[in-house]
């Protein structure tokens, strides 16, 4: 236990202990301040290049934001053109397609009146004989009755809807195509305002296009098509065609795609020299026929080929298969129908050792014969509607204008006749053996005779030798066009204006529809043209006449007009609309991949600065009024409190004066974005999917177009940097600064057009 002495005696040692360490503390009281006093100027530095280059970075992601915004949005704008385009272009082919069936309803109607002009000219000649002579005036009657009269109202009312549609529908096509030139024309318009909502909404206050984001944006806009389709207006309200690029002569054909546009405008109206036609520099007329093709590939089995066929026959198979077939060696017969014909085959077969009773132990033969036998008849109907191009054999023709609308149709009694045989004989002797073959066919229909020819062949077994064999071909196959049915039908109708004289060869009527040297081939028209020649051959006036005598020729029918002796009795005009001017304007691709080496559409780059100066004012002043906006002192600019040279920031962004300053040379923050235009058919669906599973290429007859940021191609952003920042990355400062200057001076015109908008650089 202690005592008080020891309490005592243990405070004072405490105390002790504690004065001990009080001077020790006091001695280090208020020196850290040195320390603080001495990093603060380095620490202000430090947080103020810290505020500025997050203020650096933060700029720069919103001008990037803004850049790939903006370049995106006219490129989605382009993408809804090209898919608003190619819906009106789909609309434009139903419409031709409903011109090419109400040709088809006319043409109906006026081969309903034929019936009774053709089965009256085949019951004419009874007049001449005195036993007969009554018969073919009630037969007139009655034809009158069932065809003449109801095909007459029919010709009015049908041929009347014909003229209306047409026309109708012509002019909704040409709305159409005009509707597409607008739309793609205002595609500028809608692209410039969406570059002030962009900048406005997502870059910081002062950020604007650059000088080489100007150049970019006309360069693009000149190539995507917008300047075309203006001209194809101009053309169109002026009547006055302009010209296109003189190039020199020898230039070729890779430098002149690429100043081509990526989308073009097509003017009906454009002229095209035949002579450059038939060059293969085909102009608009190329365009027109592809247009044309589509159309035709779009038509409806009315349209495409009303065709039918019927074989009386058929309705006798079941009795003749019933018929018993003759049977039993060495002959082989029997009949049967076979799509609508009668068909007789005899078979033969000759054995020398069976049926001679006699064999030579070294030899053995024998004889194989079969020989194939029909014919047949039908009642055939064939027609089509056809949209073709009649190209003038000289001058110039009008690219679109020339297209022309007609309508065929034909009935008809067909006959089919054909034969074929086949021979072989054979022997073998002493282990030899030998064949002789021999076969040919001929066939009669669908207005041809084709002839398979004669063939003759030998084999010579040497076993265990290969075979010895050789065909010999004695008389070729062939196929010429023969006259195989009785037409008691004919129609034509068309929708165009009235050819000039340079068009004559041209004339649409069915006498031009000849399988020899004609212009049509022979499957067009759903057939028709291959039928019309029972009765379109070249007519020659019988001994005495003058011309063909009245009554050969059914009357009110639409025969050929180009014989020597003139119009055929009974000629009729068959055009039911002379209005139709042909096909209308429209927007299409030119097929080219890029444009201006890249430069141009449907690829678009957007470059967007910002001065430094704009970055360093006051950001909450710039968005109220950029005329009063202060500067930020943290920002270091001259004349605010950090104006010492061991504060103040220097200037860190690139740019100032250099080789390339005529562009700009303040420094200044600057960004690209890119984006494209493509074509891409979605695959993963069957509801997309092409039926024949083939790739599909763009073009303005497809709505499957889209927009898409894409990676800036490197010479384009070099390009870029050296006219925006004077970064010099190829060493050609001077090349790249003479060049830039000359496209400067180029655009220069431009360049005043959009100071005049307030769109300034």
């Amino acid at each position: 236990m202690s005592t008080p002495g020891d309490v005592a005696s243990t405070g004072r040692l405490i105390a002790f202990a504690n004065y001990g360490r009080v001077p020790l503390g006091k001695r280090e009281h208020g020196q850290s301040a040195v320390f603080v006093l001495l990093f603060l100027g380095i620490l202000l530095i430090s947080l103020n290049f810290l505020y500025k280059q997050g203020r650096v970075t933060s700029d720069k992601m919103e001008m990037q934001n803004a850049a790939d915004s903006i370049a995106y949005s006219i490129s989605i704008t382009e993408a809804r053109d090209l898919n608003f385009a190619a819906y009106l272009n789909r609309a434009m082919v139903a419409n031709e397609v409903a011109i090419g069936q109400l040709m088809g309803l006319a043409s109906w109607a006026i081969l309903v009146n034929s019936y009774a002009d053709f089965l009256n000219a085949y019951v004419k000649p009874l007049e001449f004989i005195p036993i007969v002579n009554a018969i073919p005036a009630t037969f007139y009657g009655i034809t009158a009755a069932l065809f003449r009269t109801p095909g007459a109202v029919l010709t009015r009312f049908l041929g009347a809807i014909a003229n209306i549609g047409t026309s109708f529908l012509h002019f909704s096509n040409k709305a159409y195509g005009y509707a597409q030139l607008g739309y793609h024309v205002t595609t500028v318009i809608i692209s410039a305002s969406t570059i002030q909502e962009m900048l406005q909404e997502n870059a910081p206050p002062g950020t604007r296009i650059s000088s080489y984001g100007w150049m970019s944006l006309l360069s693009h806009f000149a190539t995507a098509g917008s300047l075309g389709s203006a001209v194809t207006l101009a053309e169109d309200l002026s009547g006055k065609s302009v010209p296109g690029i003189p190039w020199p002569s020898g230039t070729p054909d890779s430098i002149k795609d690429q100043f081509k546009q990526y989308v073009e405008s097509y003017n009906p109206a454009r002229e095209v020299e035949v002579d450059d036609y038939t060059s293969g520099e085909k102009g608009d007329a190329e365009a027109y026929e592809r247009f044309a093709a589509i159309v035709r590939d779009s038509r409806d089995p009315f349209t495409l080929n009303r065709s039918w066929e019927l074989k009386p026959f058929e309705f006798v198979k079941p009795i003749v298969d019933a018929l018993p077939r003759i049977t039993g060696p060495p002959i082989d017969a029997g009949m049967s129908v076979v799509d609508g014909n009668i068909n007789i085959d005899f078979a033969f077969s000759f054995a020398l050792c069976r049926d001679l009773g006699v064999c030579i132990p070294t030899v053995d033969g024998g004889v194989d014969f079969s020989v194939n036998f029909y014919f047949g008849i039908a009642v055939a109907r064939d027609g089509g509607s056809e949209l073709r191009l009649l190209i003038p054999s000289t001058g110039t023709f009008e690219a679109g204008s020339v297209a022309n609308w007609s309508s065929a149709d034909v009935s008809s009694l067909a006959a089919e006749l054909g034969a074929s045989f086949d021979i072989r004989v054979w022997a073998t002797a002493l282990g030899i053996g030998a064949e002789g073959r021999g076969s040919g066919s001929f066939a009669l229909g669908d207005e041809e005779l084709s002839f398979g020819g004669l063939t003759i062949g030998v084999t010579i077994d040497l076993s265990p030798l290969p075979d010895i064999n050789f065909d010999v071909d004695v008389i070729p196959g062939f196929d010429v066009p023969f006259p195989t049915s009785a037409p008691f039908g004919a129609a034509f109708s068309e929708a165009g204006r009235n050819p000039p004289a340079t068009k004559k060869d041209n004339n649409n009527k069915i006498g031009t529809m000849l399988t020899i040297g004609g212009p049509v081939p022979i499957e067009a028209y759903g057939g028709a043209a291959n039928r019309a020649i029972a009765w379109n051959l070249p007519a020659i006036p019988p001994v005495g006449f003058t011309s063909v005598p009245p009554g050969i020729m059914p009357p009110g029918v639409a025969q050929r007009s180009d014989t020597l002796v003139g119009p055929v009795t009974g000629d009729q005009t068959t055009r039911v609309n002379k209005n139709y001017p042909g096909l209308p304007p429209y927007l299409d691709t030119s097929g080219v991949g890029q444009t201006l080496f890249g430069f141009g559409a449907p690829q678009l780059t957007v470059s967007l600065v910002l001065d430094e100066a704009d970055h360093d004012r006051n950001r909450g002043d710039m968005l109220v009024d950029p005329a009063t906006a202060g500067d930020h002192p943290e920002m270091g600019h001259a004349d605010t409190a950090l104006t010492s040279d061991g504060l103040r920031l220097q200037d860190g962004m690139a740019g100032g004066a250099g080789l390339l300053a005529p562009f700009g040379s303040t420094p200044k923050l600057h960004t690209v974005g890119s984006s494209e235009v493509y074509f891409k058919r979605p695959n993963d669906l069957d509801w997309f999917k092409r039926l024949d599973d083939k790739e599909e290429h763009g073009s303005a007859f497809n709505p499957y177009w889209h927009a898409r940021l894409i990676e800036t191609p490197y010479l384009q952003s070099v390009t870029a940097l050296a006219v925006e920042q004077q970064e010099d990355f190829t060493g050609a400062t001077e090349l790249i600064s003479k060049v830039m200057g000359d496209i400067e001076s180029m655009l220069e015109p431009w360049f005043d057009v959009l100071d005049s908008l307030g769109l300034s650089i």
